[in-house]
């Protein structure tokens, strides 16, 4: 058993034999209104239920944690990965640093049990469970920590450890984050971040992933770009793709695209202007156009060739891009 598994267990047993003993003892008070005895007794069976749910939960995640898994320096990548991401309270326990290192000594065997971990959903009857103990005031039964939770989030960091050398990983993060099944769920977001963290390999999925419309996440998408360039790495070729979705039919979506790219122009206007200004001269699409233009009255600073390109797009033979340039000069002045 790890993570503390033994302890959880015995806590739970201990739970579920004090719901037993009391129950018994309420059962033995005489005297008592046989409505108070009820309603004991009641309390006492959902207490019971609640807790033998949670015990399930933790033997079942004690079974599957017995498959193998990589090691190194007689520690399991599982506890590696928690104590990448655990606070540091003593000098005597490996390092973040440590344990960063021991992950990319386990390099691309650690690639295939993070990217199952990374797709943990606390399951349904837990959440159950867990409002049903607050109800009948049994938080005491409820785990403190569900250490499934906890390696799941360490296993999106473990991407960022890993970096270029998980690129094989990205078809596989490919699907999750384009799957509409993932909309609002963990590890959807945890996929964009394991994309994220991968490195320059992922922009071009990352970009696939916000023009397709049926793809859940996709203001996370942009979001995750603008860190991307935030961190230095080259984006231009997502440029297209956030242009493209600040014009989206669904409004978090467009939003968040429009204020991601105006924040990496920002960044970077001598890497990320150009590729705006090439749109009047290549898209056929009005809308596309129309976009470039607002995007570019937006951003605090033009360079001179992208004042040029909104100056011409005056004469652009659209005249809904026209009078989007319009408003882009007013808008800056």
């Amino acid at each position: 058993m790890r993570f503390g598994d033994e302890i959880r267990v015995g806590r739970l047993v201990s739970a579920l034999r004090r719901c037993h003993v009391l129950r018994a003892n309420t059962g033995a008070k005489s005297g008592q209104p046989h409505q108070d005895h009820s309603r004991a007794g009641r309390k006492l069976r959902c207490g019971a239920l609640v807790g033998a749910g949670f015990l399930f939960l933790a033997v079942s995640a004690i079974a599957l944690r017995r498959a193998p898994e990589p090691s190194y320096a007689g520690r399991s990548l599982s506890e590696w990965l928690l104590l990448l991401q655990a606070p540091q309270f003593s000098n005597a326990a490996p390092s973040k640093t440590e344990a960063a290192d021991a992950i990319r000594h386990i390099g691309t065997d650690a690639i295939p049990p993070v990217l199952a971990w990374i797709q943990y959903e606390i399951p349904g009857w837990k959440k159950l469970a867990t409002r049903l103990a607050f109800r009948m005031r049994l938080q005491r039964l409820i785990p403190h920590h569900d250490s499934q939770l906890e390696r799941a989030e360490a296993a999106e960091q473990a991407f960022g450890v890993l970096g270029t050398s998980a690129a094989s990983a990205i078809p596989r993060l490919s699907e999750m984050i384009k799957d509409p099944k993932r909309e609002g769920t963990r590890s959807g977001r945890r996929a964009v971040g394991a994309l994220s963290r991968i490195g320059q390999e992922s922009v071009p999925t990352l970009s696939s992933a916000l023009l397709n419309p049926e793809a859940p996440n996709r203001w996370l998408v942009a979001a995750r770009i603008r860190e991307m360039a935030r961190a230095g790495l080259d984006v231009s070729l997502a440029i297209p793709a956030l242009l493209k979705c600040s014009q989206d039919r669904n409004v978090s979506a467009a939003k968040a695209a429009k204020n991601e790219l105006i924040s990496i122009a920002s960044l970077h206007p001598e890497e990320v202007l150009p590729p705006i200004g090439r749109v009047f001269e290549t898209a056929d699409d009005w809308e596309l156009r129309v976009a470039a233009a607002l995007i570019l009255g937006e951003v605090p600073t033009l360079t001179p060739d992208a004042e040029r390109t909104l100056l011409g797009a005056l004469t652009d033979p659209d005249v809904r891009v026209r009078s989007a340039a319009t408003n882009a000069f007013r808008a800056r002045r």
